[in-house]
């Protein structure tokens, strides 16, 4: 898959590294030079103007940005937060589903280290990756109505955290007390793309 690839008005590129895909999203929405910027896991989107940008020089901004992005001194943060496997409203479907008992699950799931890959679809929504092995899990059937702030997905390779309270679909395995968005301060994520999540028992 090349790095780069453009679609009309449009370009999407591969970054696989979450501190330094951030970065860059932050210097091109500062600069104003795209109509939108949009974060995805491992890359970027971009749309542009293709009467004022030619793709040449698309692909010069994107390659300074990528060999040299401003503020790379910014390190991430690592968070610790407790979850309590007590409000796990799917766990025996998802132990079951990664072969193991509840205990096993458990005892997995806080010996990963888990990284903030991009926040997105509701404000302070985060998703998370870790490096472990784990066999994908489909989303539910029928979503609920309502799922509680701090409550934690599991799909396998790829976790969350809600938030709000409000609908979700994500199998539930836990949740934190620990609010991660907070309109009062700025930014209001508490967490950022490129963080590290560390999970430690109740």
């Amino acid at each position: 898959m090349p790095e780069i690839r453009f679609y009309e008005d449009h370009v999407r590129i591969t970054i696989m590294d979450n501190v330094k895909r951030n970065i860059i999203l932050n210097n091109l929405l500062a600069a104003h030079i795209f109509e939108e910027v949009v974060i995805g896991i491992n890359e970027l989107c971009l749309k542009f103007d293709p009467l004022q940008l030619g793709e040449e020089d698309v692909t010069a901004i994107i390659s300074a940005q990528k060999a040299h992005p401003a503020g790379e001194i910014s390190t991430n943060k690592q968070h610790n937060f407790t979850i309590d496997f007590n409000t796990a409203l799917d766990m025996t479907m998802v132990s079951s589903h990664m072969n193991m008992n509840e205990a096993q699950f458990q005892h997995w799931f806080l010996n990963q280290k888990f990284k903030v890959d991009m926040m997105g679809f509701q404000p302070g929504f985060a998703y998370l990756s870790h490096d472990g092995d784990a066999p994908s899990l489909s989303r539910l059937d029928k979503p609920r109505s309502s799922i509680s702030a701090g409550s934690i997905g599991f799909l396998g390779k790829t976790a969350c955290i809600y938030a709000h309270n409000g609908p979700g679909g994500w199998p539930i395995i836990g949740s934190i007390s620990t609010p991660i968005f907070d309109h009062k301060k700025n930014p209001p994520n508490i967490l950022q793309g490129g963080d590290d999540i560390i999970f430690e028992p109740l």
